[in-house]
């Protein structure tokens, strides 16, 4: 049976908005209120935000498109970069989506010089043409006519910069709603909403946004703005403090960056690290916080929570040959991981003593590492992870057994996610080897433990083997209702990871 689900929501002005966040759905992206709207966020953020970064004065990408408008009419063509001349412009981040209707190469370039006709332009370039103009700037930068796209030196000289061009416009427009440049991002919108406050629409230009400034993205149900200091939208009226906002860009834009990395194809897997080496320089100003290969040291217990991504592969692979990161950094395995599977899972019952980690060069901090650690103090319990007739089945990982002296005890309802194919669990007779649980997390009823699991080596210092997650549903707690408080029971003990 379907229930009906009701909002409610209040207009700016009205004494209930105050109370209410939520204003109406906004359908018209194109009017001129909405314009008039985006139009503000920029200047307020130009005129006040003295946290963020104003346009940078000096640094020009190769080319432009500079705009004229007479009488409702654009009049277009390619800026070609003047010594000693700087324009403020904005920055397009939009999908291809296919093969571009209209790009600059060596045939045309002259051409485009002279005059680029705003009617060639495929729908959401017209669309960036428009939203620029309206905000007040007259040059726009958009790879497929910024770039020419059939001169690799030119292709070459102009994607190595490409993190910069982004970087010194004064504003990203993100036309997230449109899957291909035939779409538009302007068109009206659906009064149907989802009842979500915040929805970027992020992936495949998820690098270019976050060397962004500022933020301008119109999704599918709202135009969000975002920049150092302020995140709101078309439809919520709810800001954020600089506290708030730090947490946000930290903790979902640096996971879902580690997320989409890590389900790329590297050339050298060995690339990890360095791939995301410049997001992660670019945002520490923001985070104010300590890098420790891929990992923030402030989000600690939860950015060791990293799980492989069973979704996106069809079996396990083994352990690098060679050294790429710490075992607790994601950067120590090859595969597609996720982030946040288990950051509503609980709060720490564990304490970070010490993190550090040793780079490859100084002060190159950002890539990669020659070894790292962290010493920890929690609750440990060791056990038996057993597999018997491995198959490497991402869906078959193993039963875990708590060594009770002369006899062990399954761990009926526990979840494991191995980071790799370990040989010695699935390549020996025995198929199974000795670990210890470490709990990083417990909820606020004391039903749920999520931990690490860890294999001690002679020299005393651990190494990751995966995440565990006991009892890992609500049959399993109420099967269950003290397993999560046996692993609070024991002597907590000084961990050190490598």
């Amino acid at each position: 049976m379907a229930f009906p689900c009701l909002e409610a929501y209040a207009d700016t002005g009205n004494p209930a908005s105050h109370w209410i966040g939520k204003g109406p759905n906004n359908i018209i992206p194109s009017s001129n209120e909405s314009f008039h709207m985006v139009h503000g966020w920029l200047q307020t953020c130009l005129d006040s935000h003295e946290l963020c970064v104003k346009p940078e004065i000096g640094f020009m990408p190769a080319r432009l498109i500079k705009i004229l408008e007479n009488g409702g009419q654009f009049a277009l063509r390619l800026q070609e970069k003047e010594s000693g001349i700087s324009h403020q412009y904005a920055a397009l981040s939009y999908c291809w989506g296919g093969e571009q209707s209209l790009q600059t190469t060596t045939h045309n370039h002259a051409r485009h010089q002279i005059e680029i006709d705003f009617d060639d332009l495929p729908p959401t370039l017209r669309d960036a043409v428009l939203t620029t103009h309206k905000l007040g700037l007259q040059y726009l930068w958009v790879d497929a006519l910024c770039i020419i796209q059939d001169d690799e030196r030119d292709k070459s000289s102009e994607i190595d910069i490409m993190s910069h061009v982004y970087t010194s416009a004064v504003v990203t427009i993100a036309a997230s709603r449109a899957k291909s440049v035939q779409e538009g991002f302007l068109q009206d919108r659906s009064p149907h909403i989802r009842n979500n406050p915040i929805e970027f629409e992020m992936g495949w230009a998820f690098q270019e946004r976050l060397s962004s400034t500022r933020l301008l993205e119109y999704g599918t149900f709202r135009t969000h703005w975002l920049c150092r200091t302020r995140c709101t939208s078309d439809r919520y009226s709810h800001s954020y403090d600089d506290y708030q906002l730090k947490l946000l860009w930290r903790d979902r834009f640096w996971s879902h960056s580690v997320d989409t990395f890590t389900h790329k194809q590297l050339t050298f897997q060995s690339d990890r690290l360095a791939a995301i080496a410049g997001v992660a320089r670019r945002y520490q100003p923001i985070f104010k916080d300590d890098y420790l290969a891929g990992i923030w040291k402030s989000p600690l217990p939860y950015g060791l929570l990293w799980i492989v991504d069973t979704f996106a592969i069809t079996s396990f692979e083994k352990r690098p040959e060679h050294y790429l990161a710490p075992s607790w950094s994601w950067a120590a395995v090859i595969q597609p991981v996720s982030t946040r599977v288990f950051d509503s899972s609980g709060s720490p019952v564990v304490q970070i003593l010490d993190a550090k980690v040793d780079s490859n060069s100084t002060p190159a901090k950002y890539g990669a590492v020659r070894e790292g650690q962290l010493k920890l103090r929690g609750f440990l319990t060791n056990a038996t992870w057993t597999c018997s007739n491995y198959t490497n089945d991402i869906y078959s990982l193993g039963t875990m057994y708590a060594d009770q002296g002369s006899h062990s005890t399954k761990y009926r309802e526990m979840a494991t996610h191995p980071d790799a194919l370990e040989t010695d669990l699935w390549d020996t007779d025995t198929h199974s080897i000795s670990v210890y649980l470490l709990v990083l997390l417990v909820d606020a009823k004391v039903e749920r433990v999520t931990g690490l699991i860890l294999r001690k080596h002679e020299d005393g210092v651990y190494s990751r083997l995966g995440v565990f997650q006991s009892p890992c549903n609500d049959h399993g707690v109420k099967n269950n209702p003290n397993e999560a408080r046996k692993f609070l029971q024991r002597q907590e003990q000084i961990v050190t990871i490598k």
